[in-house]
């Protein structure tokens, strides 16, 4: 992936060993599993058709970050709609890599170093709609960066080069959200839980008696008692 390699060379800028080059970029390059496996449940559940293999595989080769948080926010999603999201970044992708090439070279090093921000700006635009929503995503944000700091300016951990930071760090929020603080899918999509979500149904409903029939069907509880044959006979 763009960030995998992003990361790489910076690794390899630092010169940083293979087994840290390979962890960091696996790790990097998990998420794309997560998303997959996120939008499949949410393909299968949502989807007014059955999606054959085929479709599926296309699908899976255009799972990014950006198409991705556009698409689980989707209240339902196609094939189509997957796809169609699939052309702009593809052509933006290869519109700006020529642009880089061709017009990178004439820019001024400020301006060239300053474009190294921009892919930690696409992250934080990604991130902003989740983070605005759930209040569990900003916990495990402030997590990851108290992590980072923490690996950054704590002597005991000078050590550390910037892919086993990366590494940590991940882990530790990473792990610390899933066990104790989970999301729901409604969350993930930022919509808030229904009325009815939140109403437990009756499932044992009493009809409510109507009135007029109630009276006629109570007993008398103090019935007059029948005379028998007997008595009858001997008053004849």
């Amino acid at each position: 992936s763009s960030t995998g390699q992003y990361a790489g060379i910076a690794l390899l800028i630092a010169q940083a060993g293979l087994a840290e080059l390979a962890a960091t970029t696996a790790l990097i390059n998990l998420r794309y599993s997560l998303m997959s496996l996120s939008l499949s449940q949410k393909l299968s559940a949502t989807s007014p058709r059955p999606v054959g293999t085929w479709k599926r595989l296309v699908m899976a080769a255009g799972v990014t970050d950006e198409i991705y948080a556009v698409n689980i926010t989707r209240p339902q999603l196609t094939f189509a709609h997957f796809f169609a999201s699939m052309i702009p970044p593809l052509l933006g992708w290869t519109a700006g890599t020529l642009t880089g090439v061709y017009v990178g070279r004439g820019l001024p090093p400020a301006i060239l170093s300053a474009t190294g921000m921009l892919i930690f700006a696409l992250f934080v635009a990604i991130v902003m709609p989740a983070f605005k929503a759930s209040v569990r995503v900003r916990l495990v944000v402030a997590i990851s960066v108290g992590v980072s700091l923490a690996l950054a300016f704590v002597p005991a951990f000078a050590g550390l080069s910037t892919g086993w930071r990366i590494i940590i760090a991940t882990l530790i929020a990473a792990g610390v959200g899933a066990t104790f603080f989970p999301e729901t899918e409604g969350e993930v999509s930022g919509e808030a839980p229904s009325n009815s979500a939140r109403r437990k149904p009756n499932t044992n409903p009493s009809p409510e008696p109507r009135p007029g029939k109630t009276e006629a069907k109570t007993k008398n509880p103090n019935p007059e008692p029948r005379p028998d044959e007997s008595t009858q006979k001997a008053q004849r």
